[in-house]
């Protein structure tokens, strides 16, 4: 799980840092104001998994960030937890109207930042999970549009007539009595009336 810490106060960058290591979450990667994290996240090959937020930052703090961040095409759902000494109402209010999904107040205690982390990892893994599903049924809906498709020139096979045949075996079946020389048989056609238009209102 890549994590990116956002924060101008370089001991909580660091406390950060600490915690992650005790989990066992390696790869994090820290930015001090929200120009360096935007830069950040603009040159990242693979999108972050989660974003941590101060609110409280110089130039740029952190619910102006957050509404940054969610603009972003491969922002859009990520987790976005703000870290925080702010606790007014307002503020919580402004965080989770920006995007947030989450808001831990400082200072972090390691254990309450750890359940947050495995929330947010279980929500992340359930998300990527739902959207795996909703992209093979997607396809699967897709492909049985596809094979369903009918075009005015195409013949159509109605399988459930007894002794019904396509039209590549009927024309073999011609081409056969032609060979046998079988003169005699019967050959039955019907057309459809506005075939057209009902071919239109189907699509």
């Amino acid at each position: 799980m890549r994590v990116l810490a956002v924060d101008d106060d370089p001991l909580i960058l660091e406390v950060f840092k600490n915690n992650f290591d005790d989990m066992g979450l390696r790869s994090l990667e820290c930015a001090s104001s929200g120009a360096d994290a935007l830069a950040i996240l603009a040159k990242a090959r693979n999108p972050f998994d989660v974003i941590l937020l101060d609110i409280d930052m110089p130039q740029m703090d952190g619910i102006t960030l957050c509404r940054k961040i969610r603009r972003l095409h491969d922002y859009a759902t990520t987790p976005i937890l703000m870290v925080t000494t702010i606790t007014k109402e307002e503020s919580v209010r402004e965080a989770f109207t920006a995007g947030a999904t989450d808001y831990v107040c400082k200072p972090v205690k390691p254990l309450d930042l750890a359940a947050r982390m495995h929330s947010v990892t279980h929500l992340l893994r359930e998300r990527r999970k739902a959207e795996s599903n909703f992209e093979a049924a997607q396809a699967m809906k897709a492909q049985i549009e596809r094979d369903m498709k009918i075009t005015r020139e195409a013949a159509l096979k109605i399988d459930f007539v007894p002794n019904m045949i396509d039209k590549l075996e009927m024309e073999n079946f011609i081409l056969q009595l032609s060979r046998l020389e079988i003169s005699r048989t019967q050959i039955y056609a019907f057309g459809i009336k506005e075939f057209n238009e009902i071919y239109d209102r189907t699509e």
